[in-house]
């Protein structure tokens, strides 16, 4: 049946755009979900030096890098952090970075960490650069007698046959989610010592801001279809609705009557010298057909008009069914 069809259709449309909605916000979450850190490049460098106690064999107050230094003879590490990071494109992030220090106490018997101590050695500090390249240039002093300190308390306290080593960290990012870009170890406990260098340096992944815009492009492109179909069903499906109440009565009448309703064609029926007697009611028209017996025809005159009549000699019986006149499956009457 007609209405069959139609709900048919309507439950097509209605799956396809669920469909088009879900893939529109999987696209979207893909989009939103790319890290952010395969956006930029970032390069860092850390230089240092180390300051010695007055001594009878040093003439330099400071030695190099890449060298093995005396404990004893350590005064203090001076620290030169430097760290760039570039955009693909302008960010709204405000970027932070301090530095810290790392005391981590090991078991000297199984190498598990068993103390650690971080401190903030400097406040968290904005970032120096505009929206798409920011740089950082630090520097700070430490002394290895303050944290040589801690270790010796902890050993006497405890006992423990232990190692300890020393990091001094840049990290930046957003309050609550940085990372750590540059850092500096310095073992501690030892006669001698070297110092080892941890830096980053990466390239930004530049394909990830076309695989977002495309996710974006996609996720959009299935939102507007789904607005589209939506108002294609609508109007669709707006504009027939009284169209379907139409088609289900006559449907109705046709089966409900069908063994006194003849379908026939315009052609058939004989309008010369008679007079035409419009019926408001379809039962009025059965009363008539069962009085003359004869045949009640239909004819479908046009998707909105379809008579049904009946022949007499010299009048016409017709009762017409305008689609105009049904209305959310209701029928308003012309004469009401």
């Amino acid at each position: 049946m007609i209405i069959s069809g139609r709900k048919n259709t309507f439950l097509f449309c209605l799956i396809l755009v669920w469909i088009f909605l879900l893939f529109s916000i999987y696209f979207l979450i893909k989009a939103f979900n790319l890290k952010r850190v395969d956006q930029y490049s970032e390069k860092s460098t850390v230089e240092y030096s180390v300051c010695l106690n007055k001594n009878d064999f040093y003439k330099e107050e400071c030695l190099s890098e890449e060298q093995e230094y005396l404990s004893s003879l350590t005064n203090e590490i001076r620290i030169l952090f430097n760290y760039n990071r570039v955009y693909v494109e302008d960010t709204k992030s405000d970027l932070n970075y301090h530095i810290i220090s790392r005391l981590k106490i090991y078991s000297r018997e199984n190498n598990r960490e068993i103390y650690r101590d971080d401190r903030e050695l400097t406040k968290l500090k904005t970032f120096n650069g505009d929206k798409k390249v920011y740089n950082v240039q630090d520097n700070i002093s430490i002394s290895l007698e303050d944290f040589t300190d801690v270790v010796n308390k902890y050993v006497r306290d405890y006992g423990v046959n232990s190692r300890a080593e020393l990091e001094v960290l840049l990290n930046v990012g957003e309050k609550g989610s940085e990372e750590n870009v540059a850092s500096l170890t310095i073992p501690l406990m030892e006669q001698t010592y070297s110092i080892e260098k941890n830096t980053v340096e990466k390239k930004a992944d530049e394909n990830l801001t076309t695989q977002m815009r495309n996710y974006l492009f996609v996720s959009i492109l299935l939102f507007l279809m789904d607005i589209v179909i939506v108002i294609v069903s609508y109007f669709r499906f707006s504009k027939n609705k009284h169209v379907s109440a139409f088609d289900l009565e006559v449907n109705r009448l046709l089966t409900d009557y069908d063994r006194i309703i003849v379908e026939t064609k315009d052609s058939n029926v004989n309008y010369e010298n008679k007079e035409i007697t419009e019926l408001d009611d379809f039962m009025e028209l059965v009363d008539v057909r069962d009085t003359l017996e004869k045949p009640i025809l239909y004819l479908k005159q046009s998707e909105e008009i379809r008579d049904f009549v009946v022949q007499d000699q010299k009048v016409l019986y017709r009762y017409r069914m305008d689609s105009k006149n049904y209305i959310s499956g209701e029928v308003d009457k012309k004469n009401d």
